[in-house]
Parts: structure tokens; C-alpha cells; sequence
């Protein structure tokens, strides 16, 4: 399993690679971790990172959608030596390009309203001088959009 994030600095993909190493620990997992950019780009070097070793995982979380679809893109174009039968794949953010056909990615989908919404009282209240010490992380809960990337899983071509 892997997990292919944006920059490494990036609080997001801090956290996001964060959850997903701690949940696969707990499974005695531990999966390769790499990082790029929150692109199509990035997911197309880390594709191309993950085609130079000698195996692929068989489940790979991606921290953003745009590196799943970059990660999809590069392996249909390219015949893979030592794939899995079935490559399990999930994105995060739920853009609408997700959905589109052939990629049909699952991904979590957040709460941008509860965010935004977040946000804008935090900006409320420092202009009101009204700022009080926040402790620790505001947690906004997400849902698991399931597609075939992770039910049936996305077939690769073989060298």
C-alpha cells in the first residue's frame, strides 16, 4: 500500500499521511509513503516513482484527487511490469472530475461549508478583538464516496 501526497510541509497533507500511516500501522502495515504536488502533475511523477520499484502496491490513498487521476492516467498509458491484478485506488476532496468516466475514483468528500463557515468566525471574531486561544485542530467530518477505483479496482495494462 502507499500513499502519494502533495508537498511535505503542507499541514493538510501532514495530516492526511499522518491518518493514513497511523490507521495502517494498526494492521501492521506500512506503506510507502512519497510526495509531490496537489496536481496532475504530481501524481504523474509519483506514478512514475512507483513504476521504478520492483513491485506496485495493491491499494494506494491518494491526498488529493488531482494526484489520483495523474497516478490513473500515467499507468493506463503505460504498461506496468509486476502490477497487482487489481489496483485499489482512493482520492481526497471529491472534485467533479472524480466522477467522470473512465475514473469513476472514490474519495472523501468534505464539509466545505462547515469550513468555510470555520473560518470566516475565526476572521469574525480576531476583527472584533474577540480572538480566544483555540487549543489543538477544528475537525470537520467527511464522507466516503465509493466508486469502482476502490469496489472493483482499476485494471492496468501489462508489459
Amino acid at each position: 500500500m502507499a500513499f502519494l501526497g502533495g508537498p511535505a510541509n503542507n499541514p493538510a497533507n501532514i495530516d492526511r499521511c499522518r491518518g493514513f500511516t497511523e490507521e495502517a500501522g494498526k494492521y501492521g502495515k506500512t506503506p510507502i509513503v512519497l510526495n509531490d504536488e496537489f496536481s496532475f502533475a504530481g501524481g504523474v511523477r509519483q506514478a512514475m516513482r512507483l513504476l521504478e520499484m520492483p513491485e506496485l502496491p495493491d491499494a494506494i490513498f491518494c491526498a488529493d484527487d488531482l494526484i489520483a487521476i495523474g497516478l490513473m492516467d500515467t499507468f493506463w498509458r503505460t504498461p506496468v511490469q509486476n502490477a497487482p491484478g487489481v489496483l485499489r485506488i482512493i482520492g481526497c476532496d471529491d472534485i467533479p472530475q472524480s466522477a467522470w468516466a473512465p475514473y469513476d475514483l472514490s474519495t472523501i468528500q468534505q464539509d466545505e461549508n462547515a469550513m468555510i463557515d470555520r473560518a470566516i468566525s475565526i476572521l469574525e471574531s480576531m476583527y472584533a478583538d474577540t480572538l480566544e486561544e483555540e487549543e489543538g485542530q477544528y475537525i470537520v467530518k467527511c464522507n466516503m464516496v465509493l466508486r469502482s477505483s476502490s469496489k472493483t479496482g482499476v485494471y492496468l495494462p501489462a508489459r
